[in-house]
């Protein structure tokens, strides 16, 4: 009897295991597969939605590409500092958007290959989730060509198992440009001009033809056209990369793509953003600068925001890194550097070196704010550089009260690091 129930305990474990090993090659219910993604319209609007999340973070100070200039200063050393710096190659790529921009671009076209398939969606979706792929391809593709210069065109869905052979090999730059503006184009004709609420930050025909405008413009600057310093930039079989010759009919293209995109904004309720005496911020108490200020600020800026960004960006977004330190609000972490301060003009309207009534050699004295100004407090004292700007300079660089010391520390720092921050604007007596 106990011989008989050992076999049976053995028999039953082998069953059991061999049971166990059939499972393991069973896929489980809940993992999510490519079928599931395009399963009802539902699940699809959701992979749309997913799509968009491969553009970078516009409003995060971690993501932003164009904190990558010198008109900023940061203790992000390590990122934005590198680039103002020079210091970074292609083995030191500081942010890299190289491989996530080529994801985004297979994931769209996955979308448009699989959203007629879908059950229950109809016509109308399949066409607008069509013309919103085709957007991000192309935008996908202009920031490629923005970081990188000429770069691959991915056309249609490449096979997985695509040999090295056959891979694609970087284009020449118009080419890249020509090919993303006319998709840009074809895309602006199947979107609608606006979205309601529930759809804000999806693609539209507006937001379209204002990158085309500018990618244009990229294109005409004498970086990419007929720059002498990318005589020898080629590919392996000698193919010419950038333009060799200056064209000037590039600058009207721009020109005219602005013109378009200008034309086309307002007819669908787009406009400049102006503050009034009634408006609900006071300040500044100057309405220039209260409109200049209040253009990135006041929340109810609908009409003037073309492409917004809707993601949170949290600690790290670029207000709460760009003002005055305040508890649980902001935490600083860039600033305008010197060298940006100085291309702020007089308010004569000419750059600090040109205007006879501005001396730019003493621009770090301490001086004392006269009675009647309006953009700072009179009676106390203040750099000689933040005396008499235009409207812009006060309308964006942050006022702010500190020590004698402290501006005596940014004087001393100024003449070894010319990127050091700006000055407090006005500070105590």
């Amino acid at each position: 009897m106990k011989k008989n129930t050992l076999y049976l305990f053995v028999l039953l474990l082998i069953t059991g295991l061999n049971t166990s090993c059939n499972y393991l090659d069973i896929v489980p219910d809940e993992t999510a597969t490519e079928k599931d993604a395009f399963a009802n319209p539902r699940a699809t609007l959701r992979y749309l939605y997913s799509c968009y999340g491969y553009l970078p973070q516009s409003n995060k100070v971690q993501s932003c590409m164009d904190f990558t200039g010198d008109e900023t200063i940061s203790p992000f050393a390590e990122k934005y500092v590198k680039f103002a710096e020079g210091s970074y190659d292609s083995s030191n790529t500081i942010i890299s958007y190289w491989n996530t921009l080529f994801q985004g671009i297979r994931q769209c076209y996955l979308l448009k290959a699989n959203i007629a398939s879908v059950p229950g969606i109809n016509q109308e979706d399949i066409d607008l989730y069509t013309a919103e792929a085709d957007f991000l391809i192309a935008y996908f593709h202009l920031l490629l060509v923005k970081c990188y210069g000429p770069s691959i065109l991915v056309k249609e869905l490449p096979p997985l198992d695509t040999p090295a052979a056959n891979m694609l090999s970087r284009r020449p730059y118009d080419e890249c440009i020509n090919w993303i503006a006319d998709l840009l184009d074809d895309a602006a004709s199947r979107l609608p001009a606006t979205r309601n609420s529930s759809d804000y930050g999806r693609a539209t025909s507006i937001i379209a033809k204002s990158l085309k405008a500018r990618m244009l413009l990229y294109a005409a600057s004498p970086l990419f056209n007929g720059n002498p310093d990318y005589t020898d930039f080629k590919n392996p079989d000698g193919e010419q990369l950038m333009p060799a010759k200056y064209s000037e009919e590039k600058y009207k293209r721009a020109a005219d793509a602005a013109w378009d995109a200008i034309q086309a904004a307002e007819q669908a309720g787009h406009e400049l953003y102006e503050a009034t005496a009634s408006s609900a911020y006071p300040e500044p108490a100057d309405i220039t600068e209260r409109s200049l200020r209040m253009t990135f600020i006041d929340k109810e800026n609908f009409k003037e925001i073309i492409y917004p960004e809707t993601r949170k960006a949290g600690v790290y977004s670029i207000q709460r890194k760009s003002i005055p330190f305040f508890p649980r609000g902001s935490w600083n972490g860039i600033a305008p550097t010197m060298v940006m301060i100085d291309r702020f003009y007089t308010s004569n309207g000419l750059p600090i070196d040109e205007d006879p009534a501005f001396n730019p050699e003493n621009k770090l004295d301490i001086v004392t704010i006269p009675a009647g100004t309006t953009y700072a407090e009179p009676g106390k004292r203040t750099l000689y550089m933040n005396m008499n700007r235009e409207p812009r300079f006060y309308a964006w660089i942050p006022l702010k009260t500190a020590t004698m010391n402290a501006v005596r520390m940014i004087k001393d720092m100024h003449t070894i690091n010319y990127g050091m921050p700006s000055a407090p604007t006005a500070i105590n007596g």
